[in-house]
Parts: C-alpha cells; sequence; structure tokens
C-alpha cells in the first residue's frame, strides 16, 4: 500500500482541477493519520482531520483514509451493512424485473420493497440469508463481500451512493450495463470510499467522465472498452500510481500519454 505521497506529485498545481495548488498533498490523499469522507481534501471545509492515534499495523496506518481506525469498527463492522447495500443495489438498479440472473436475491428481498431496511426482511428468510450465494456475490472468509460479478446482467439507472461503502470490496464488474454512480455529471461517484478496489469494470455502462477517478488510489485495473468518455485524458488519471492495466478500446480518446 502507498505510505507516502512524492513532493514533486504536490507541485503539479494543475492537478485535480487546481486543488493541488490550493491544499497541497492533502488533495490527492490524507496523511497518515487522518481521514475525512473522500480521503482526500476536495475543498476548504473539508479538511482531513487528525485521528486519535497513534497507530500501530499496516491497517491502521493507510493513506486516503476516509473513516479513522477507531471508528471503523463502528461504521462498517457490522455485516447487515452488506446486505442493506446489496439490497439498494437490487431495487434501484431493476433486479425484481429486469436483472437476467437474480438468484438467491429475487429470494431473499422477496418481501421487502425499496427503501426498507434489514429490520424489514422476515426473520425466517434474515437467518437463513447467505449473501454468499446471490448470484454474481463472492465473499472472503469472513463471510463479507469481496467480489461483485454483475457484468451484462441488465442493469438498470443510476448505482446506489453507498455501493463503494462495501468496506471489503475487491472487484466490481458492471461492463455491458446501463449503469452510472452519479446522475449530474455521470462520472465515478464516491469512488475514493472504495479504500481495498482493485478491479473495476464499466465498459459498455453509462459511465461518461473522468469526475473523481483521482480518488481510485488503490485501483490496478480499469476496464472502459466501448463508453462514451472522449477526448483527451485528464491530468487526474496519471495520478493512480497503483494503476497496471487500462483497457479504453472504443473510446474516442486522444492526445499524449504521459
Amino acid at each position: 500500500f502507498n505510505t507516502g505521497v512524492s513532493p514533486r506529485v504536490c507541485r503539479q498545481n494543475m492537478w485535480m482541477n487546481g486543488q493541488v495548488e490550493l491544499y497541497g498533498c492533502d488533495a490527492i490523499l490524507c496523511p497518515p493519520g487522518t481521514a475525512n469522507s473522500v480521503g482526500r481534501q476536495d475543498a476548504a471545509e473539508d479538511k482531513c482531520v487528525q485521528c486519535s492515534g497513534p497507530y500501530t499495523g499496516e491497517d491502521r496506518n493507510f493513506l486516503g483514509q476516509y473513516v479513522c481506525p477507531e471508528d471503523y469498527d463502528d461504521d462498517y463492522g457490522d455485516d447487515t451493512d452488506d446486505i442493506k447495500i446489496l439490497m439498494d443495489l437490487y431495487f434501484t438498479t431493476g433486479g425484481p424485473t429486469q436483472w437476467t440472473n437474480s438468484d438467491g436475491w429475487e429470494e431473499a428481498f422477496a418481501d421487502v420493497d425499496l427503501g426498507d431496511t434489514v429490520d424489514d426482511i422476515p426473520d425466517d428468510t434474515f437467518q437463513n440469508m447467505d449473501i454468499c450465494e446471490f448470484y454474481g456475490v463472492g465473499c472472503g472468509d469472513t463471510g463479507e463481500v469481496e467480489n461483485l460479478y454483475l457484468g451484462d446482467n441488465n442493469l438498470q439507472g443510476l448505482l446506489p451512493d453507498n455501493i463503494f461503502q462495501l468496506p471489503k470490496l475487491k472487484r466490481l464488474d458492471l461492463g455491458g450495463n446501463n449503469v452510472w454512480f452519479e446522475e449530474d455529471n455521470y462520472g465515478f461517484g464516491n469512488i475514493g470510499q472504495a479504500a481495498k478496489l482493485k478491479f473495476l469494470n464499466v465498459s459498455s455502462s453509462g459511465v461518461e467522465s473522468w469526475d473523481n477517478i483521482a480518488d481510485a488510489w488503490v485501483l490496478e485495473e480499469l476496464y472502459m472498452t466501448n463508453s462514451w468518455i472522449t477526448g483527451e485524458i485528464p491530468d487526474d488519471f496519471f495520478v493512480l500510481d497503483s494503476l497496471q492495466v487500462f483497457h479504453c478500446v472504443f473510446c474516442g480518446l486522444e492526445g499524449e500519454l504521459s
């Protein structure tokens, strides 16, 4: 994982729409021992706040934390959080009526509706629910969601803004679906909250801009083939030091790679 931001990078004043000039290294990633809602400073009032600390161990010394370690377990330790996020994803993207394959999802959420909470799921259904058996869901050893493979499954519309709050999410495949992360500019939404996201496929989707891509600081693979994104690749893209693979065939990109 990243342990620091090069001072040379922090002098690139035009990066991040001029935010690097205003806020320095904090505009790229909050330093270790600090946090804010997106893992970096993008406004004067949204500073990187000092956590309690000091901490020991890798998991407590990340750059770009969006929650302080002492608060992490409280905010994201409940396994019902994963269920609620999957519920929101299912209902907001047409799961009950449009998904090609909804095995596991349909049975689990048959008695709830959009806007309901986990408490609204009948007790017997909840007790027997195994989200790791849902179509397209892959879990780790702890039973938390690590992978979502829902490509070409006829998801439709605006994705729930909490999708990146799955705390262990590493791989997200939404390619071939008419979906997008934000309504205003069709960028990458609050991707900065996905602290472990390594792989993202939004090929043939509704993503149309680079907005907030610089927040995806741990991303290693990005697939955007046959997307609506055009023009030059912005400087923000080159902040992604962890990125190893980028596919964007039939995208209309132009200009130099630097």
